[in-house]
């Protein structure tokens, strides 16, 4: 790097319009190359190219809008959840203040496209005494200065630089909202599985206790000869593992709430007072529409737009150290004045300076130009991780609804289900009143109604779950309009 500095001192007028005239030419006249527009190479690598889904869309049925699903689902409960854990969830917290870092990472760039003025100033008064002066002398020294500087950006890298710290804000607020969506998930997940623990609780309970019930009567029966003890041992032995899984299944619970009690930072005893088994169901949430265009769903993924972002800090990088490989120029100037005193003698002065700074690179090693080699080399990650995102981003969109379309009609036949082993049961119930089978005959039929709600109650949770999921994979509650992080 050579530098090389012109300086004028106090020289006449003419003569520093001279000096200055051709340093603004060139500044204005380089101004159009301070932009690096996108080439179509690169506008065609960001594209969607997914032109429809290879994955039958969810049933238009009850559809609500995405930014209203949650209030939806009609479950008060859940909606207190998810507000709390809005407030208190840390990560939320730590997207906010990494907004903040690259707003002010962004002022700090853009001011180096100003100039730069400092002062400074300063007083000393001293006494001193010998032998042979007399009497002692008093002498006082006082400055004043003020120095200006201006890098002039002539090819852009600090504009480019800029953008760059711009996009990752952008980015960071991006991400903000893939928190919250993400915390929602989460914090429903959570609720979900809760409730169908609860639920399966209480229909493994019913288990139990109709094991047991007729344990109890064929032991009856066997004490006067009607009965085998090994059909009560069986029946036991399957008391015993309906008692393992609602010891399990309780477990898993106290776990749940305990994720919901670090999700929302609500007291534990609160939470559950909250959530008491007693009123335990699943939310009932309505559908919502995807549109059949996969490029207006992905647009709105949090992910894909990051990645997008990311990318366009690559390329103003590139811009950046392209910029280092040109001369620089800087404007310098300085204008002071200083006053002494000893005795009775007094000493006052001024002076200025103004001039340009052109520093030119002409040896490096080749540093320079690799750092443009390594900028590119981070622009095609970049290229290259946003075109995965988006890959991903279809498999996962895809493959939900996949899910979600197998499950509509293996839960209507789950239902037929449940539906005809009720009618079973409510005709055996009538049948025992009037002596036509025994109560071991009618309890058979409630085990059979149980198991098949509890298959049906593990259809529900997963089709909720995969609606939960295909929520966040179209991009949850945010637009890309929503801006706003308040």
């Amino acid at each position: 790097m050579h530098s090389a500095m012109f300086k004028v001192n106090r020289t006449p007028i003419h003569p520093k319009r001279k000096c200055i005239t051709p340093i603004l030419t060139i500044y204005l006249a380089l101004g159009g190359c301070t932009a690096y527009p996108p080439d179509a190479a690169q506008v065609s690598q960001l594209q969607i190219r997914t032109k429809q889904w290879n994955a039958p869309l969810p049933s238009s049925e009850r559809v609500v809008a995405l930014q209203q699903w949650w209030s939806a689902c009609d479950d008060d409960v859940l909606l207190k959840l998810l507000s709390a854990a809005q407030q208190a969830s840390p990560s939320v917290q730590i997207a906010q203040a990494r907004i903040d870092e690259a707003r002010a990472e962004a002022k700090v760039v853009g001011a180096q496209l100003w100039p730069r003025i400092s002062g400074n100033a300063g007083y000393e008064r001293a006494r001193s005494t010998n032998a042979f002066v007399q009497p002692a002398v008093t002498a006082t020294n006082g400055y004043a200065n003020i120095d200006a500087s201006w890098e002039i950006d002539l090819w852009g890298g600090v504009a480019s630089q800029r953008r760059a710290t711009l996009a990752r804000e952008a980015a960071r607020q991006i991400e903000w909202h893939d928190a919250r969506t993400s915390l929602a998930a989460e914090v429903a997940n959570a609720y979900l599985n809760l409730r169908a623990l609860q639920i399966r609780q209480r229909l493994e309970e019913n288990t139990r206790e109709s094991l047991l019930s007729s344990a109890r009567i064929l032991r009856t029966l066997h004490h006067v000869g009607l009965a085998s003890d090994d059909e009560a041992g069986l029946l036991d032995a399957g008391a015993a593992e309906s008692q393992s899984r609602l010891i399990l299944a309780g477990a898993e619970a106290d776990v749940l709430l305990k994720v919901l009690v670090e999700l929302t930072d609500i007291d534990e005893s609160v939470l559950r007072s909250r959530l008491g088994p007693a009123a335990a169901e699943l939310p009932h949430p309505r559908a919502f529409a995807v549109h059949a265009v996969p490029a207006d769903v992905l647009s709105q993924r949090p992910d894909i737009r990051v990645a997008a972002q990311h990318v366009v800090v690559a390329q103003e990088e590139i811009h950046v150290s392209q910029a280092r490989r040109y001369p620089s120029l800087s404007l310098l100037g300085s204008i002071g004045g200083n006053r002494s005193s000893s005795g009775n003698s007094t000493l006052s002065g001024s002076s200025w300076s103004f001039g340009p700074t052109l520093s030119v690179p002409i040896f490096n090693g080749g540093q320079l130009k690799a750092e443009v080699e390594q900028s590119q080399a981070r622009y095609d990650q970049a290229v290259g991780e946003y075109q995965r995102t988006v890959r991903a981003a279809v498999r996962e969109v895809e493959a939900t609804m996949v899910r979600l379309d197998a499950g509509r009609p293996s839960e209507k036949s789950l239902r037929q289900a449940v539906a005809k082993y009720q009618s079973q049961f409510d005709a055996g119930q009538a049948r025992l009143s009037v002596g036509s089978i025994n109560v071991i005959e009618f309890e058979v039929l409630r085990r059979m109604l149980i198991s098949s709600q509890l298959r049906l109650l593990d259809q529900q949770r997963e089709q909720l779950a995969n609606w939960i999921i295909l929520y966040k994979a179209v991009g949850g509650q945010w637009a890309p309009n929503d801006s706003s992080n308040s």
